[in-house]
């Protein structure tokens, strides 16, 4: 009822959940972002993508030599993806950092998207050279970036300027993601409908959201 045509599934409810889901509002089709497979033969993604799995997600952390490491196993991964159009999600974790990885950002041969993105606005503020970089990956035009469905009260301000900045740049390279309610078993219609309306107050013009 809430008029999506499409939609990622970011994250299974539970272990034992399937990846496609059993039950879909007429017209709505849905693809899936999981986390990486270690390790996986070509038979697994092939596999995954007959699913509809069209990305991997990691974790980069504020722990500087596992962020490296962790960046070294994207590298190796994206090339891995390459025949199956996928992407990479990279979220970024308390403490994450962007500008030590610029030299494999600009390597991967897939396409990245970056979810996270509010921490480093309430860490680093607005004139940081972190935030000068996120900007310039958007300018580049092979990075998304994720809005997330809310961010805590005290940062709105500041994330919705950067939000107005980078729809400025590239609004075809956001994407908006709900986020996951307050408890498995809530309102998840309430829940986005609220989301929504955040998205909204961020970015007003509906042609740049529809954008």
């Amino acid at each position: 009822g809430l008029g999506f045509r499409h939609a990622i599934i970011n994250g299974l409810p539970l272990p034992t959940a399937t990846l496609s889901p059993t039950a879909l509002p007429a017209g709505l089709t849905t693809r899936t972002v999981i986390p990486a497979p270690p390790a996986p033969s070509a038979a697994l993604l092939r596999d995954l993508a007959s699913q509809g799995v069209c990305g991997v997600r990691f974790t980069l952390t504020g722990d500087t030599e596992a962020a490296r490491a962790e960046m070294e196993s994207v590298l190796r991964y994206a090339d891995r993806v390459v025949p199956f159009g996928w992407h990479i999600e990279l979220a970024l974790d308390a403490g994450a950092v962007l500008t030590p990885h610029e030299w494999t950002l600009m390597r991967l041969p897939v396409a990245v998207c970056l979810s996270g993105v509010a921490e480093l606005v309430a860490r680093h503020g607005l004139d940081d050279p972190e935030i000068g970089f996120l900007l310039d990956l958007l300018r580049i035009g092979r990075s998304w970036i994720r809005l997330p469905g809310r961010v805590p009260a005290g940062d709105d301000d500041a994330f919705r300027a950067l939000v107005g900045t980078m729809a400025t740049i590239r609004p075809d390279r956001l994407v908006w993601g709900s986020g996951a309610g307050a408890t498995p078993a809530g309102n998840g219609a309430g829940h986005i409908t609220a989301a929504l309306a955040t998205l909204a107050r961020w970015l007003p013009a509906a042609a740049l959201r529809a954008a």
